[in-house]
């Protein structure tokens, strides 16, 4: 589809409504869509976001791809706007069989869903044994990255954070972004890159926690 709608639309039981990424269309009526129908997607998005459709509303039953794009889902916001947006939690937990909770450890590898889903992203199947990373001493300087998998878009502070402490059992202080020893990069190949401060008088520890997006 494209441009302007005026007549409502309904979407029927095996037939797929097209948008194409970066190209919104627009209706001032109903868009309905049957049980069985779908969307499809032309186009590679990249971007956070796109605004498939604008309606003066959607019904029937949640839009749903035709076929899986990797790291998007479709979104309806306030019953008038559909939006291709990269998916979270989720779309993660519903490609490894896991529970909602982020904090917990779905295949008792010892790592949370909420870092499994980080280091996997989206649409990565991380169940079974999930290698974390390790400690890097470059020339004394000590540092710990956690990349990002691909479509990972949380933000820190927001959705993840870099908790050090003396201690195995805490208490845990969260890193502050910009204090000098946080770097965080955006995808596509992004990361959250840890620098122990120096010269460390004791032990410290470091690890990363995840709540969303």
């Amino acid at each position: 589809m494209g441009g302007s709608q005026t007549s409502a639309i309904t979407v029927d039981t095996g037939a797929s409504l097209g948008f194409t990424v970066g190209s919104t269309t627009t209706s001032t009526s109903t868009v309905n869509f049957d049980t069985g129908s779908t969307v499809t997607i032309t186009g590679t998005p990249s971007l956070p976001s796109y605004t498939l459709m604008t309606a003066l509303s959607f019904t029937g039953i949640v839009p749903v791809l035709a076929a899986p794009v990797a790291g998007y889902e479709l979104q309806v916001d306030g019953f008038t706007t559909l939006k291709l947006v990269q998916a979270g939690y989720s779309s993660w937990a519903a490609v490894n069989g896991a529970g909602v909770n982020l904090d917990d450890d779905h295949d008792a590898d010892g790592v949370t869903n909420g870092v499994e889903y980080f280091l996997g992203g989206p649409a990565g199947n991380t169940t079974g044994f999930t290698p974390l990373p390790g400690v890097i001493n470059t020339l004394g300087t000590l540092s710990i990255t956690w990349p990002k998998g691909a479509g990972y878009g949380g933000a820190y502070t927001t959705d993840f954070v870099v908790e050090t402490s003396a201690t195995l059992s805490g208490p845990w202080t969260a890193e502050t972004l910009g204090g000098g020893n946080i770097v965080d990069t955006a995808n596509p190949g992004g990361s959250v890159k840890y620098t122990f401060p120096g010269p460390l008088s004791g032990k410290k520890f470091a690890r990363l926690k995840v709540t969303g997006p």
